[in-house]
């Protein structure tokens, strides 16, 4: 009967959205090397850089250099996570073609190409809630990298003019274990 589902798409749609997930837990343990690399680097310049004092012009000067490789690190990943999300875009609108396909029987389907999903991707709004509601992605991407500079160039500037040392600004820049 009309709108009835079949047990079969049931299934392999869950299926589907079990493998979806667990890409999605794969992409998240890809952007570990990327924070790794942004703390290494924060460590290394708020070393090198030696402030003992609250000095406006050498902080300037450090987070100037800390914000230039932030956005290096950060556009990398976003360079990768773009193209991720484009592959497995096209992989499941292929898959549910064929899940279609396979439950329906003499059903005839137009997959996209790569550069339909490209755009879609990029044009979507993001369903995302608060502050950045209705957002595309690259402009999300942007606005988050610019919310982690701001609050690491705040952390910094805070901590030297309230006196801290060095390792006492690491420590909150990278947080408890918890």
């Amino acid at each position: 009967p009309a709108g009835v589902i079949s047990p079969q798409y049931i299934t392999l749609a869950t299926r589907q959205q079990v493998l979806l997930d667990r890409l999605k837990s794969g992409e998240v343990a890809k952007f570990k090397p990327f924070l790794q690399a942004i703390e290494r680097d924060l460590y290394m310049r708020l070393n090198a850089a030696d402030i003992d004092s609250y000095d406006a012009a050498r902080i300037a000067r450090l987070l100037a250099a800390i914000e230039r490789d932030m956005r290096g690190i950060f556009g990398d990943y976003t360079t990768q996570l773009t193209g991720d999300l484009v592959d497995t875009a096209a992989y499941a609108a292929e898959q549910e073609a064929k899940n279609i396909a396979f439950t329906v029987g003499s059903f005839e389907s137009v997959i996209p190409s790569v550069e339909q999903i490209r755009t879609a991707i990029f044009t979507a709004p993001l369903s995302v809630q608060g502050y950045h509601t209705g957002q595309l992605l690259e402009p999300w991407l942007e606005s988050w990298t610019d919310d982690q500079i701001e609050y690491v160039n705040g952390v910094i500037q805070q901590g030297y003019y309230q006196g801290k040392s060095t390792a006492e600004i690491v420590r909150q820049l990278r947080g408890t274990a918890a």
